[in-house]
């Protein structure tokens, strides 16, 4: 399984992934879904065909990420 463990990020469905997953998950960033001010959501898939949109942080970390837990 990719899932590497479950963290309090926020909600019972958080999950963390290692980057070589996501790349994975999202056939290397291919398809963009969305853009906000601190995060683009890529379309992603998961091994089980589950459909999932994988939201990415840009820029500094500091900067963004009030707005990207809030997007």
């Amino acid at each position: 399984s990719a899932v590497k463990e479950r963290l309090p990020l926020g909600s019972v469905n958080d999950w963390v992934y290692t980057y070589m997953d996501i790349v994975g998950i999202t056939n290397d960033f291919e398809r963009v879904i969305g853009k906000g001010g601190s995060a683009t959501v890529y379309y992603g898939c998961m091994k089980n065909g589950v459909e999932v949109a994988v939201k990415m942080l840009n820029g500094s970390l500091t900067r963004g990420l009030k707005e990207f837990t809030s997007e």
